[in-house]
């Protein structure tokens, strides 16, 4: 497995080990970052990993050979600053999970929307269009749809699924 990807695997674990530990404040998360760190640097990697947050967030930033790897998670979580500006954002969208590994181009956001996929969708066409994103795949199922558009060496793929007036929502965008 790539390290990038085993690396997002394991802070997405990390999220739910900090999330479920006992205890409070400064010990629970020196305990965690040293526990991600082991389990990170068993591959042979150093990296050494910063947790923080405010109340309904958990923030980490893992630095890496790689580079740095920044996540946020929970209520109050926020789009990454170094978000690209091509890659259109939902107005309104509530964002609880945000990944950047911004040396490698890669972004995920996740996070809910208080209107139907089908509004979502037609949004996410016109907007990507008008950023000169081009069409490459879609997949459409009721109260779903999964899309894949290019730009350059690069790729974004647009996940949602809804039911009602609530949409689930994950981009991803990265180089190819």
């Amino acid at each position: 497995m790539p390290h990038h990807k085993r690396l997002t695997l394991i802070l997405a674990l990390a999220v739910t080990l900090a999330a479920a530990m006992p205890g409070c404040g400064k010990a629970k998360e020196e305990i965690t970052e040293k526990a991600i760190e082991a389990s990170i640097n068993a591959g042979d990697k150093n990296v050494n990993v910063e947790l923080g947050g405010k109340e309904g967030q958990f923030n980490m930033t893992a630095k890496t050979e790689e580079g740095t790897v920044n996540m946020s998670v929970g209520e109050n979580a926020q789009l990454p600053k170094d978000w690209p500006q091509d890659v259109p954002i939902y107005t309104g969208l509530k964002v609880q999970v945000a990944q950047s590994m911004a040396e490698q181009g890669n972004f995920t956001v996740s996070g809910t929307i208080e209107a139907a996929v089908a509004k979502v969708s037609e949004f996410y066409k016109a907007e990507t269009q008008k950023q000169g994103w081009t069409p490459m795949q879609t997949f459409t199922q009721p109260g779903m749809e999964s899309s894949v558009y290019q730009k350059g060496d690069r790729m974004v793929t647009i996940s949602m699924t809804g039911e009602g007036e609530t949409t689930t929502l994950t981009l991803n965008t990265g180089k190819q």
